[in-house]
């Protein structure tokens, strides 16, 4: 798959979900996978944004921002006795390698 291809839903939400209503096929068929009300798929949706490929890359998502965030969230869950063990490191694991051959790096 090509990274154009990859990026298709995204640019095409990004390009036509302002005029999507709760009749729209996109909303409804939304709404029939979440089992849930397609006036509330169209509310939530429009709180989505699609951070781009470059902004995926950035130290904000993938360059740093997204390892931290998880390491953040599973201290806080292991403070409320929600998990037992936390990792001391998973930002190897959180990388940017399949965004950068996406963008043909």
């Amino acid at each position: 798959m090509t990274s154009s291809r990859r990026s298709t839903a995204p640019t095409t939400y990004k390009a036509s979900a302002k005029g999507w209503t709760a009749d729209s096929a996109q909303v409804k068929a939304m709404a029939k996978w979440t089992k849930a009300d397609p006036k509330d798929v169209l509310a939530v949706m429009r709180l989505y944004r699609f951070p781009t490929m470059a902004e995926q890359v950035s130290p904000t998502w993938l360059g740093g921002g997204a390892a931290k965030a998880m390491a953040a969230t599973a201290a806080f869950l292991r403070e409320q006795g929600r998990v037992q063990e936390v990792r001391p490191d998973d930002s190897a694991f959180v990388t940017t390698t399949c965004v950068d051959k996406a963008m043909g790096k």
